[in-house]
């Protein structure tokens, strides 16, 4: 539609309809997925359980070789397990980073949305820096809210 050109009640009216849809179905979404939460909960609970298990044998493979009077411990087992213990724990951090990416990205998505294109003189790929700190600008920037600086340093 060109600028001297005007809207039609009709069309005002169809385009204030589907933009009051749209926002209530962004309401109804969330940003975060809570059954991908639930099942990453279940994960941590299994491989630590899995861990321990592995810790536990270990030990009493080193416990047996004590009470088999050796002289020298092979306690290899126990230095695999707790590099395997260490990996998985480092996989958990870099995971939840992970989902707290796409929280930010769908969080500036949404709200991009809810504002409209059009009423935004910049977008979140126009700013500069660290993708976690230009997010925080913009939802900052546009939300009209702060996010505690402890947060997404």
């Amino acid at each position: 539609m060109k600028k001297d050109e005007q809207k039609t009640p009709e069309a005002i009216e169809s385009e204030s309809f589907f933009r009051k849809m749209m926002l209530d179905n962004l309401k109804s979404t969330s940003t975060i997925d809570g059954y991908e939460l639930q099942l990453f909960d279940w994960y941590i609970r299994e491989t630590e359980q899995l861990i321990a298990g592995m810790l536990s044998a270990e030990k009493t493979y080193i416990q047996e070789q004590i009470d088999a009077g050796a002289e020298d411990i092979n306690d290899s087992g126990i230095v695999a397990a707790e590099y395997h213990l260490k990996r998985v724990r480092y996989s958990h951090v870099i995971y939840m980073t992970s989902l707290l990416e796409i929280f930010l990205e769908r969080s500036c998505e949404k709200l991009t949305n809810i504002i409209g294109k059009q009423n935004m003189p910049f977008n979140v790929g126009d700013l500069q820096g660290d993708p976690w700190s230009v997010k925080r600008k913009f939802l900052e920037r546009y939300g009209k809210f702060e996010i505690p600086k402890n947060i997404l340093l």
